[in-house]
């Protein structure tokens, strides 16, 4: 596959390989994906974890569903998620 990532990115690509943190822009790339992968996971989970919220219904505040946002947000962190 040849990709071409425009000329926006392509200072940071040859940044990253030159600082020898990444050996070449393929891996650069990979590891960009694995990170969208990685955010997908955690929407995914997020989505599913708001599901079960609605399906259990009752009303918050504004404040407890933000807390309980931030605490979700801890709890992936702390997980590597």
């Amino acid at each position: 596959m040849d990709v071409s990532v425009g000329k926006s990115w392509d200072g940071m690509v040859d940044t990253l390989v030159r600082s020898g943190r990444y050996a070449s822009p393929a891996e650069v790339v990979e590891e960009g994906l694995r990170l969208v992968k990685e955010r997908e996971k955690q929407l995914d989970w997020l989505r599913a974890r708001l599901q079960d919220a609605l399906e259990k219904g009752g009303s918050h505040t504004d404040e407890e569903v933000e807390a309980y946002l931030d605490d979700i947000e801890r709890k992936l962190v702390v997980e590597g998620r």
